[in-house]
């Protein structure tokens, strides 16, 4: 009787330890030893010096810290942007590190979304065409692209601008269609390199409050690279990086 008794308080504990660790499922991201070195004339750079970082599928990410830190490279380590020197990135289970050139891009055009601080639009298609091209890419259907842009760009705030050209469209309202574009195909993660850089503090929070609209009710997971402390504020947490390693 008395081992019985030990045997189930064993097992309640057991239990409760194991519903407190997180476990490799709880991350959308992980980031492992990536080293990422530049080589400026005869002088190799560190720009990420053996960087960890885990990121929980629907956080809102803030990177920050100094110029010349390393946010903008880490960023692009994660987003699969750019290749670590050494090191591993697992995104939703998938070790990237392993992957080709030709699979990183098939891999981002189905599953990740991109912000830049100058919108990156092409001059030349109306808003619903620079939201809807990359999922004409996916090989998705006339009515099918058509329908996204339509919704994406509704959901933003741009229903009435469908048709415009960027040249006709304020700054925010540009970022705003490059934010309809990242978030069109439904991405694991959306990653935003410093996408109020070219703002005014208005139209700043206009967009803030769109990332935190689709952080909150429909649960993207979002990274962003930021240098304002009042944007980091919109974050769930932050990641603060100092010469190349997390600070905090």
């Amino acid at each position: 009787m008395e081992d019985k008794v030990k045997n189930e308080v064993r097992d309640v504990e057991e239990n409760k330890a194991g519903k407190s660790e997180e476990s490799s499922d709880d991350f959308i991201i992980e980031g492992m030893d990536i080293v990422r070195t530049f080589k400026m004339g005869e002088v190799h750079v560190r720009a990420l010096g053996g960087v960890n970082v885990k990121i929980r599928r629907g956080e809102f990410i803030a990177i920050m810290g100094p110029s010349g830190s390393g946010k903008t490279t880490l960023l692009n380590q994660l987003g699969l942007l750019d290749t670590p020197n050494s090191g591993k990135i697992i995104i939703d289970g998938t070790d990237t590190s392993s992957m080709s050139d030709r699979e990183k891009g098939k891999f981002r055009l189905h599953n990740l979304g991109y912000v830049f601080q100058d919108y990156a639009l092409l001059p030349e298609l109306n808003a619903s065409e620079n939201v809807y091209i990359s999922l004409m890419m996916q090989g998705k259907s006339k009515e099918e692209y058509e329908v996204a842009a339509s919704d994406i760009l509704t959901a933003v705030g741009l229903g009435d601008r469908i048709q415009q050209l960027p040249s006709k469209m304020s700054g925010g309202q540009q970022q705003r269609v490059s934010i309809a574009r990242s978030l069109a195909h439904s991405p694991r993660v959306l990653f935003a390199d410093e996408p109020c850089a070219n703002l005014d503090s208005q139209t700043s929070k206009e967009v803030l409050d769109l990332f935190q609209k689709f952080n909150k009710t429909k649960g993207q997971t979002i990274v962003m690279v930021t240098h304002e402390g009042w944007h980091a504020e919109y974050a769930d947490r932050v990641i603060k990086l100092k010469d190349g390693l997390v600070e905090s």
